[in-house]
């Protein structure tokens, strides 16, 4: 054991670690370092201990970290020196901007080579944020411990109050189920006949009663009118009008409240105007559509299925829808305003665009009325048609940009004539693309003077890979320029612009748009 010992000293000695092996170890050190004499006088520092406490060196311990007058009760370093044990305690220390935190203090004694005690070395480690994690750990815990007592209090209470109301919410799941399909629905149409004729074609069957209608108010007339009815068609509900407080429909928009009636043979307010399609109207339940304050108009619901009576939870249903109509009513109105200014916007244009040329003046509106006859007839929704409509009355705007001498030449156009001329698809791509509403029409209007076979320009295109709505634009702007009178010839007839059609269907233009076009235009000479 001895030589074991004596072999370990003599391995410590060949490290060679004197005095400045020993202050880089320390300067090393993450801690504050100091070294006390046995009068707790600061003989050392590292840079740690200088950086929390500044340079100290030659003034007492207690004087500097507790900014006492005499040494600390329970000193680790005081311990250390009267013990010649190592001990380690957590005080409140004071660093040198004034600032008091935590520090683990670790005082070890130093001793002579004859053994005796010379002076102590103490470590310090600022443990502020642990204690204070700790502490928050135990007000945490003392509060998680008062809260689980209460919380186990209100479990049994909410356990009680859970199973009453689990059956109540599965009757409302399925309320809420269709108000959020039918705000889904509701939500995504934009034009107000869209939104009540899908209200009047949804809620019997959801609401399971035998009519819906649905009134407006007309602010000018002071009237609601009967806008759609099931199984009634507009032209003969329209012209049966009710006067604020008139009937259960009016009392409704008067008082602006809800009224379900189990039994309107007894009700004085019932009043039989309106021809419901039912064989006797027995229960009624009518709410007021409003927007606020704002009275937009009435819906109701005539005989509950099987002969019920409406409950409170068609009530609350009903309510509901009369609130999501609102909201839907409010944005088709805003959508039509905007819309009618936009439109009035494009047609102004369409306008200064055509009256740069004489024979040109009224062309776009003629081009645009075409293409919508055209996609009605394809069935395209609202919105698309608007859209075709516009393309129609932009479809020339590049020509903005084209000299007007070459637009009112009298004579045949020279091939830099034509050149300058087939510049216009690019222009109007170029003056429309910032509008970012409108970049759905932009391929619409730069194609509509692509050939069917594939001679036309700007790009050449042919057959299938012209945009419909281009081959849709293109055979109403050929039919609008055949009818029209043009320096160099006088405006066709219909029947013969018609077969001026016909000899250039698959040529220059779609044979089935051609088609399609002539027997609308059939239809509506009949009409």
């Amino acid at each position: 054991m001895e030589r074991k010992k004596e072999r370990v000293q003599k391995k410590i000695k060949k490290l060679k670690i004197g005095p400045r092996e020993a202050e880089a170890i320390l300067r090393g050190l993450g801690d504050g370092v100091s070294i006390q004499d046995r009068n707790f006088r600061i003989i050392y520092q590292n840079e740690v201990m200088q950086k929390i406490f500044g340079n100290q060196i030659g003034r007492y311990c207690y004087n500097i970290y507790e900014r006492r007058d005499q040494v600390c009760e329970k000193c680790p370093v005081e311990i250390a020196l009267s013990t010649g044990k190592i001990n380690t305690s957590l005080r409140v220390g004071i660093d040198k901007d004034g600032r008091s935190g935590y520090y683990e203090n670790t005082a070890s004694p130093i001793r002579d080579e004859k053994g005796n005690i010379i002076a102590a070395v103490e470590i310090v480690r600022n443990v502020s944020d642990r204690v204070r994690l700790e502490e928050d750990v135990k007000d945490r815990t003392n509060e998680l411990a008062q809260a689980n007592i209460k919380l186990r209090k209100l479990h049994n209470e909410l356990e009680q109050k859970v199973k009453e109301r689990t059956v109540e919410l599965q009757a409302r799941l399925n309320d809420l189920s269709i108000v959020y399909e039918m705000d889904r629905q509701i939500s995504a149409k934009l034009h107000l006949s869209d939104i009540l004729e899908y209200v009047i074609n949804s809620v019997p069957e959801v609401m399971e009663a035998e009519i819906c209608a649905i009134f407006l108010w007309n602010e000018v007339r002071a009237q609601l009118i009967p806008k759609m009815v099931t199984g009634l068609s507009p032209e003969g509900s329209e012209d049966i009008p009710f006067l604020l407080g008139e009937g259960l429909e009016g009392w409704v928009g008067l008082e602006r409240r809800q009224v379900n009636v189990l039994d309107v043979s007894v009700d004085p307010r019932w009043k039989d105007k309106l021809p419901y399609p039912v064989h006797k109207v027995k229960t009624a339940l009518f709410c007021p559509i409003l927007m606020g304050e704002k009275l937009l108009g009435v819906i109701g619901l005539i005989n509950k299925a099987r002969g019920r009576a409406f409950n409170h939870s068609d009530e609350s249903l009903l309510t509901a829808i009369a609130g999501q109509l609102a909201v839907a009513m409010e944005n088709a109105t805003l959508y039509e305003r905007v819309r009618d200014l936009s439109l009035g916007t494009i047609r102004s244009l369409a306008m200064a665009i055509d009256a740069r040329d004489p024979y040109t003046r009224g062309h776009s509106e003629e081009v645009a009325k075409y293409a919508v006859i055209i996609a009605k007839v394809l069935n395209y929704s609202l919105e698309k048609t608007e859209m075709i409509e516009i393309a129609g009355l932009l479809h020339d705007t590049g020509k903005i940009g084209i000299s007007g001498e070459i637009l009112k030449k009298p004579g045949p156009l020279t091939h830099e004539d034509w050149d300058k001329i087939r510049l216009h698809p690019y222009l109007s791509r170029k003056i429309l693309i910032p509008v970012e509403s409108l970049h759905s029409i932009i391929p619409w209007i730069y194609h509509h003077h692509e050939r069917y076979d594939g001679t036309g320009y700007p790009d050449g295109i042919n057959g299938e890979k012209i945009p419909l709505e281009a081959k849709i634009l293109a055979v109403a702007d050929a039919f609008s320029a055949l009818t029209s009178d043009r320096p160099y010839r006088k405006a066709k007839t219909k029947h013969e612009a018609i077969e001026e059609l016909r000899k250039v269907s698959g040529t220059q233009l779609d044979p089935k748009i051609v088609e399609i076009f002539i027997k609308a235009l059939a239809k509506e000479s009949e009409g």
